[in-house]
């Protein structure tokens, strides 16, 4: 693959007409996404002549998120008494409508999406809102903030002793738009395939609920009670911590424990009370001084380049401004340029090469009208047969060879829109979240039984194979032959050293699609290092954006937020390299890497620090614009709730919820001034009640509210418990609990029926039998340990 021609390509999405209702950042970043992959969008930014149900309360796009969530966008204002009609007449032409106006909104402009299911049935509208468009808190008022907070993530991030801290960079809004990215593409494949488009109601709250990494899970299957905030070190061997010029971490899985206490030292090695996992948790503390000295005395660089020479784990917590000089960035041709009044901005560019991404060409100003695009011919046109309603990806076959969390996030993304998923595990090396957590000694087969592998991987099909072994790899190759999709996520050297690199399986099949998605890419200075989803976020920009703002720690995120961030963007790569198929007949090789799909989502942080230079300012929970925000104590163990304020009108009703009528009139500038003493006064109200009280009473009113729901609490949600997002699936293997359902809710093709994650090998005679294998032949790889139905040796960790 020749990067360097990507921005030479026609994207797969060329010719698509996109209309974005101008709301928020969500919308913008899925329409971003959508046009640097070819499609023609058109921004309509304001309104005249609207009912007054349309009307809604929405802050828009700081300058730094419009300079990168805008740029290239065609740009409306519909002026003039006919605004509405030429405003419903934009809508009908075009193939995809993406809007994050709130529940209600296209219905009061005449365009009832449920409608439209049957009036348009091949069109494609998106609908992004903070809960989704039914429920009891459809119609909540949301900010980033409260957003983070209602999601179950905000509960997770921070430090145990202090409030639970936002995610900073607007993550909860990038992060709807990203779900929102990902949905739409599978709704494009859907639409290419079976002729019909569909209503995406997507909530950003379940879209957050359904990454709460095994912590929820856990709550919920086994522990009964919520998962507490730790802060930057979950245990001493996965942690970030002060280094000699910033901050670094390192993050272990069991196996690689041994390679970083060589480098300890004898002092650690030889210590009896580190050998094994459970009396190495017993004397954490101690091994923690050891960790932290270490790291100490190494700078950042240091500690990174120890990486791929040792297979540990190590991570920098890099700030936007570094990364504008990154090599591996320069090298991967990774960045993108905006011309603005204040000079070139330099911004994250496409999220993974090879799909014809517009970049410098696209991005360098705006066209502005006053009326609708004149639209070119398409091969998308919105004429043709409606086939009956079927799943977008039916019929569609997918290889999975991913481990953890980032690949198998994406997979059961695929799975839920009707891909056929075959996950494919060695009975040598299996993947790790099988046993990663230490189960009852008495399970015979604690394999099949681990809620945090059986939250990302149902409704998959089970095949092991070792691809070590030539009879292994015939047979894998013989799967291919049959197969649309292989997605994988190894380090970026071992699909070749197994003999199966993309050029291999083009021989099986000549137009397979191969989804790499290593965490630092397969090309470029940092293609050897090791990397999860909290090495991601640090190495990625992201980290340095989060902190309480009374010192100069970077918090991460409480999930391994790099993961899922991958894992929405393989999806898409995924579906965008199927529409290229479709028009070019010819498979491809996505090469994602995880660190690129992770800094897209720091975008406007690039925007600031080209232009204005200079490193995060970190604000803890407050916000610039909405005055006063914060993090309050509610009545109860570790309670908390959100309070953002976006207007004058909505901090004069919560002074009067106070009793503080005497504050009422403050003004923004002046409420910014006392935001201290404002604090303090909505604390010490908020500490009376529970935070379930405090959200309803300020959202009855229109302000923007929101309780930091906890692992455990969540599962209770009435919005979520409303919307059916919680689901138990019967298996043999487990007790009943309840666990995430699908994940985007698309109106128009057939629910998903989800079924167990499978048992360890447990379709290896189906799959091998339809393959043609013969029983004879199927009981030889058995026998030779090629296939098996259950983990050779498996250990913990």
């Amino acid at each position: 693959m020749d990067e360097a021609l990507d921005s030479d390509r026609q994207g797969p999405l060329q010719g698509l007409r996109v209309v974005e209702i101008a709301g928020g950042p969500a919308a913008a970043f899925c329409a971003r996404q959508l046009r640097g992959f070819g499609a023609e969008t058109i921004r309509v930014e304001s309104i005249d002549q609207l009912p007054p149900e349309a009307e809604v309360d929405t802050v828009g796009l700081t300058s730094d998120q419009a300079v990168f969530l805008v740029a290239g966008a065609r740009r409306v204002a519909l002026a003039g008494q006919d605004a509405p009609e030429r405003l419903r007449a934009l809508l009908a032409d075009a193939d995809v409508i993406v809007e994050d106006r709130g529940p209600g909104w296209l219905s009061s402009v005449g365009l009832d999406p449920e409608l439209n299911l049957t009036r348009r049935p091949h069109q494609i509208v998106t609908s992004i809102s903070p809960m989704g468009h039914s429920g009891p808190r459809a119609r909540w008022q949301t900010t980033n903030a409260v957003q983070f907070a209602v999601g179950g993530l905000m509960t997770l991030t921070g430090d145990a002793h202090r409030e639970p801290l936002v995610t900073g960079g607007e993550q909860a809004f990038l992060l709807g738009g990203l779900h929102a990215f990902a949905a739409t593409t599978v709704a494009l494949a859907g639409r290419r395939r079976h002729g019909r488009g569909a209503w995406i109601d997507l909530s950003m709250q379940e879209g957050a609920a359904s990454m709460p990494e095994l912590y929820a899970a856990s709550s919920e299957y086994d522990l009964g009670e919520p998962v507490a905030r730790s802060g930057n070190s979950i245990r001493s061997v996965w942690g970030v911590y002060r280094c000699a010029d910033g901050f670094a971490g390192v993050c272990c899985l069991e196996r690689q424990v041994p390679a970083l206490f060589r480098l300890l030292g004898p002092e650690v090695v030889e210590d009896e009370r580190f050998l094994d996992r459970a009396s190495r948790l017993d004397n954490d503390d101690e091994l923690l001084a050891h960790v932290m000295s270490f790291m100490s005395e190494r700078t950042k660089d240091e500690l990174t380049a120890l990486s791929p020479i040792h297979r540990v784990p190590f991570g920098a917590v890099r700030s936007p401004a570094e990364l504008l000089e990154d090599e591996a960035f320069a090298i991967r041709d990774f960045f993108d340029r905006v011309e603005t009044d204040d000079g070139t901005a330099v911004v994250p560019g496409r999220p993974f090469p090879g799909l014809g991404w517009s970049g410098q060409n696209r991005l360098t100003g705006v066209e502005v009208g006053t009326d609708g695009p004149a639209w070119s011919a398409s091969g998308w046109s919105s004429t043709g047969v409606v086939a009956p309603a079927r799943r977008p990806l039916d019929g569609l076959r997918v290889l999975d060879l991913t481990m953890m969390w980032a690949g198998p996030y994406a997979t059961k993304l695929l799975a839920e829109s009707g891909a056929e998923v075959i996950k494919i595990e060695s009975p040598t090396a299996w993947d790790n979240i099988r046993t990663l957590v230490p189960q009852d000694p008495a399970i015979a087969d604690p394999w099949n039984s681990a809620y945090y592998f059986n939250e990302y991987n149902h409704s998959k099909k089970s095949l092991t194979l070792d691809l070590a072994t030539a009879a292994g790899r015939e047979v894998f190759l013989r799967m291919v032959a049959e197969a649309d999709v292989v997605i994988e996520n190894y380090r970026a050297d071992v699909l070749d050293k197994l003999g199966i690199g993309f050029e291999v399986l083009r021989q099986a099949k000549d137009d397979i699609i191969l989804v790499s998605m290593a965490g630092f890419g397969k090309t470029g200075p940092l293609s050897h290092h090791v990397g999860f989803g909290p090495i991601i976020e640090m190495m990625s920009g992201l980290m340095s954006l989060t902190g309480y703002g009374d010192d100069d720690v970077p918090i991460k995120t409480g999930v391994s937020y790099g993961d899922p961030v991958g894992g929405l963007n393989a999806v898409a790569a995924t579906v965008l390299s199927l529409l290229e198929r479709d028009r070019t007949g010819a498979g491809r090789h996505i090469d994602l890497a995880q660190r690129e799909t992770a800094s897209t989502m720091a975008g406007p942080a690039f925007v600031e620090a080209s232009l204005q230079g200079g490193e995060p300012v970190h604000r803890g929970n407050r916000d610039s614009r909405h005055v006063p925000q914060g993090c309050y104590p509610a009545a109860g163990d570790d309670d908390w709730v959100v309070i953002s304020v976006r207007s004058d009108r909505e901090w004069a009703t919560l002074a009067h919820h106070l009793d503080r009528d005497d504050l009422a009139g403050l003004d923004r500038t002046e409420r910014a001034a006392r935001h201290d003493e404002l604090d303090q006064v909505i604390a010490a109200w908020t500490a009376t009640r529970t935070a379930d009280e405090v959200a309803n009473l300020l959202q009855r009113d229109g302000v923007p509210s929101g309780e930091v729901i906890d692992t455990l609490a969540v599962h209770d949600d009435p919005q979520l418990t409303a919307r059916g997002f919680y689901r138990v699936v019967p298996n043999d293997k487990m007790h009943p609990y309840r666990q995430t359902g699908p994940t985007w809710t698309l109106h128009g093709p057939p629910g998903h029926e989800m079924r167990r994650s499978p048992w360890f090998g447990e379709h290896n005679h189906e799959l091998l039998t339809d393959l043609g294998l013969t029983p004879a032949e199927i009981d030889a790889l058995e026998a030779q340990g090629v296939i098996a139905d259950a983990p050779i040796d498996p250990v913990v960790g």
